[in-house]
């Protein structure tokens, strides 16, 4: 089947739009991704072209041939590719979606990336993009020392409670025993059966 000129007329727009803010246009190279901001862009675009609450609970980032789906109930996103892709493939399955009986690439699918394009760069992600992908990833060094000092202390806490508890009850089994020999004959306290 034929794409439409109408879809053409979109499809050339998008790329207008992506080369108009020095971006690579799909199949031509890539930029980086960072991948918490094209989490927040996927679901923005989710509300705003299909209007309900984001369905997928799962969303990891793949690499190499991979593609940004969703396939059995996990989006996988592959910032390698740049956002020209993520825009292009997401838009397809907010169109698989919304228009189930229409075939890919059609006017209303273009239509939809069009939009999907137009508020990627409205609302800044390239740049929010360059900003985190900037800060430094720095992993805090845990002090293990500390964190096993801290254990012991709670440790040490919770077994002189214990042990409190244990005299309490301890106390008290020795004052009903004293008060079981007074009462009782030791004949009857040794002897099992009557």
């Amino acid at each position: 089947m034929k794409t439409s000129q109408e879809a053409l007329s979109n499809y050339e727009k998008v790329n207008d739009l992506w080369k108009k803010h020095n971006c690579s246009i799909r199949w031509q190279g890539s930029e980086t991704v960072d991948f918490n901001i094209a989490k927040k862009l996927i679901r923005a675009l989710w509300k705003r072209e299909v209007g309900t609450k984001f369905p997928y609970k799962t969303i990891k980032q793949v690499s190499g041939n991979r593609h940004t789906w969703v396939r059995r109930g996990v989006l996988s996103i592959n910032c390698g590719r740049g956002w020209a892709d993520i825009v292009h493939l997401w838009s397809h399955w907010i169109d698989r979606k919304m228009n189930p009986s229409l075939r890919p690439h059609s006017a209303e699918h273009s239509l939809i990336e069009l939009r999907c394009t137009k508020y990627f760069f409205e609302k800044d992600f390239l740049s929010q993009s360059e900003i985190a992908l900037e800060k430094p990833k720095t992993k805090k060094q845990i002090n293990i020392v500390a964190q096993r000092y801290e254990r012991m202390l709670k440790r040490e806490k919770v077994w002189n409670k214990k042990l409190k508890l244990a005299k309490t009850n301890l106390a008290k089994v020795e004052k009903q025993i004293k008060i079981y020999k007074r009462v009782h004959s030791e004949e009857k306290l040794l002897n099992k059966h009557l």
